[in-house]
């Protein structure tokens, strides 16, 4: 990424005012977190070109080539409590699809098959695309920082993504195939997002589950579930107005998921 470019695209008047850029960087998420405990303000962003320690949920390794995909994280210090840290990231997951709409538009490309899936994936066709890493600094139940972690593929062909994960991600420029820039995908989701931020703040997040399920193609579904400390089989009954889901065991008892995973069974 060039970051005189980034600056020149960049349309916010919070979101980017301060900004950080590494050629390489062990993880934006715990060095924008180290910001956070040092006092650095709302809107600062970390971005890198490649991470040698990127995670995503669970400590899975993030998979990126040097400067070829979208790894940021943004800083955050709602005056919520810790329930909205749910909301916020289904948020993130509309406004970054309503921002590839826009820039692919803005570019003469058309793109169908965006999806969700509960808790922080962004899919195409079913295939992930990107995913978002939210950590928080709490006190007293309330957020005093959250941090918002997002990767997403978007020059990577699939040809040249590591073998374990192939057949189950892509990226934009594989959906196009023509390359794209980063720098300008970038500042149109910040500016998307500083714009619906402003609004959901003013609201508590009001909608945002009900525009979430929009995109959510598992709803109804059966599911096999992975919380921290068994599996279950299941359906994918709803998600909760807090942004939690809510599933139905094989015996029709309904169970709410707060922290976990879920895999779609054929």
């Amino acid at each position: 990424m060039d970051l005189d470019k980034i600056k020149s695209h960049l349309k916010t008047s919070l979101f980017g005012k301060n900004i950080y850029f590494f050629d390489e960087l062990d993880s934006t998420n715990s060095y924008a977190m180290k910001l956070a405990r040092e006092g650095a303000p709302e809107g600062t962003i970390v971005l890198t070109d490649f991470q040698k320690a990127g995670k995503g949920r669970l400590n899975r390794q993030w998979h990126a080539k040097k400067g070829e995909n979208l790894l940021v994280s943004l800083l955050l210090r709602p005056e919520l409590e810790v329930d909205a840290v749910q909301k916020i990231t289904l948020a993130t997951a509309t406004i970054l699809i309503a921002s590839i709409r826009q820039f692919l538009k803005n570019r003469q490309f058309k793109i169908s098959g965006l999806e969700v899936k509960w808790p922080n994936d962004l899919l195409l066709h079913g295939k992930k695309l990107g995913g978002i890493l939210t950590e928080s600094k709490l006190h007293d139940k309330k957020i005093e920082a959250l941090v918002l972690g997002i990767g997403m593929n978007i020059n990577t062909p699939v040809s040249a993504m590591p073998a374990e994960i192939k057949d189950h991600a892509t990226s934009l420029v594989e959906a196009v195939g023509k390359p794209l820039s980063v720098e300008s995908f970038l500042s149109i989701f910040l500016k998307r997002f500083e714009e619906c931020y402003e609004k959901y703040e003013r609201t508590n997040y009001a909608g945002v589950v009900k525009e979430w399920k929009k995109y959510c193609q598992q709803i109804g579904k059966p599911i096999l579930i992975h919380a921290p400390d068994a599996e279950d089989r299941g359906y994918f009954h709803d998600v909760d107005k807090d942004g939690y889901l809510i599933y139905r065991d094989e015996e029709g008892k309904l169970h709410r998921l707060i922290t976990g995973e879920i895999e779609k069974i054929a």
